[in-house]
């Protein structure tokens, strides 16, 4: 990892989002100017030394139509994206799906995947998988208890999960997390639901309906955890219950969200309308970029981009669920100790698109890129260079405190 330099506010605004003309600007690394610092005296030597950056990929929802059941090889599905996730610090995706290889694969509107299917994101570069959503228990109790083991079994490998449990009469362990540890950094990573499609084995998942009594109960939780565990960084994974295939964002929710961060939560990541939206990036009152909210990753890979692309319309509102970003932090020590530890130095959405081979019909996450869309042929170029002008037009932007 690179050495930590402070940068202003200004550094952080040039290179944050949204202005860049191409696909190939908003992937590249920017190069910022190094500030040569003095040979420290004996008496500064002792002083503590910033941490090597966390570089945090988050993706959208990780679906398993039947189309993608019938993928060729669920490794191919990763390999665009491999060495961007492979060579992170850690990638987050929603998967919404139980694992069950006792159970054959299924789609919408009850799903399940073989352990196959996630072992391929987990060899990809996947790390942190949130498990609570309106489909965490399609399967019903059986099926949650098959993905607790599934996840336990690959723990040894450093994948982490939240959002499913084994059921607990304790109050103070309701709402399920994890600690991560890397490069020095302790990560509170949880996960909670507001929809679910069933109201089966309730106790085993995160579920908190938006309704005053759990939003209350969800708060306690939240000011709970960030009380009594020593973090840098506190992550929650949010399956709204809010329309499908809208891109605005309700401002009730963004309401909700604020109420969240006031329990100390520092980025909210949430999913489920299955197509990009907006993003927002708060500062602290120095000017530093101290908190994120993501409102909807979109789909990392899914069928619902079927039976082909919408060429004649690539503007309808389900083509989006094929496009997204992968949204990609650059956090780094704040160690003055000013408001929080931590600074996101950087915000990088790298685009992606679902790619169906022809003859094939194998689905696939490609990177959208000029590079990528001068590969296809010209009736796919034209469709392509239209998606990736619309998904541009969803962006970001930086909230002044």
């Amino acid at each position: 990892m690179k050495k930590i330099i402070i940068y202003q506010l200004f550094i952080i605004s040039s290179i944050f989002f949204f202005s860049c003309t191409t696909n190939k600007e908003l992937v590249q690394e920017v190069q910022i100017p190094k500030i040569t610092q003095p040979t420290p005296t004996p008496e500064k030597s002792l002083q503590i030394q910033p941490r090597s950056p966390l570089v945090l990929t988050f993706c959208g929802d990780l679906m398993c139509h039947n189309e993608n059941a019938k993928t060729s090889s669920f490794s191919e599905i990763y390999k665009d994206i491999e060495p961007i996730i492979l060579n992170d610090t850690l990638t987050f995706a929603n998967l919404e799906t139980p694992v069950n290889d006792e159970l054959p694969f299924s789609g919408f509107p009850a799903f399940n995947v073989k352990n196959s299917y996630v072992d391929a994101a987990i060899n990809a570069g996947i790390d942190v998988f949130s498990l609570a959503n309106n489909h965490s228990n399609d399967g019903n109790l059986a099926s949650i208890l098959k993905t607790i083991e599934y996840f336990n079994s690959v723990q040894n490998k450093g994948i982490y999960f939240a959002g499913i449990h084994q059921k607990s009469d304790s109050k103070e362990s309701s709402l399920s997390y994890q600690i991560i540890k890397k490069n020095g950094w302790r990560i509170i990573f949880a996960s909670y639901t507001q929809i679910l499609n069933r109201m089966t084995a309730l106790d085993y998942i995160d579920y908190y309906p938006n309704t005053k009594i759990a939003n209350d109960a969800l708060k306690k939780q939240l000011i709970h955890l960030n009380n009594t565990y020593e973090h840098d960084i506190f992550i929650l994974s949010v399956h709204c219950n809010e329309p499908e295939y809208v891109i605005e964002v309700p401002q009730a929710q963004k309401e909700w969200y604020t109420e969240l961060q006031n329990c100390g939560v520092d980025i909210i990541w949430a999913n489920h309308p299955h197509i990009l939206q907006e993003w927002e990036c708060f500062t602290d009152k120095q000017g530093n970029c101290d908190s994120m909210v993501m409102y909807s990753l979109g789909n990392l890979i899914s069928g619902q981009r079927r039976p082909w692309p919408n060429t004649e319309h690539p503007e309808d509102i389900l083509e989006y669920t094929g496009d997204s970003v992968l949204m990609q932090l650059t956090i780094v020590d704040n160690y003055k100790k000013t408001d929080k530890t931590f600074t996101i130095q950087k915000i990088k959405p790298i685009y992606i698109t679902t790619h169906i081979t022809k003859w094939q019909g194998d689905y696939l996450i490609k990177q959208l890129t000029p590079e990528f869309i001068d590969s296809m042929p010209e009736y796919l170029q034209k469709y392509y260079t239209k998606r990736l002008e619309l998904i541009k037009q969803i962006k970001g932007k930086i909230i002044y405190k």
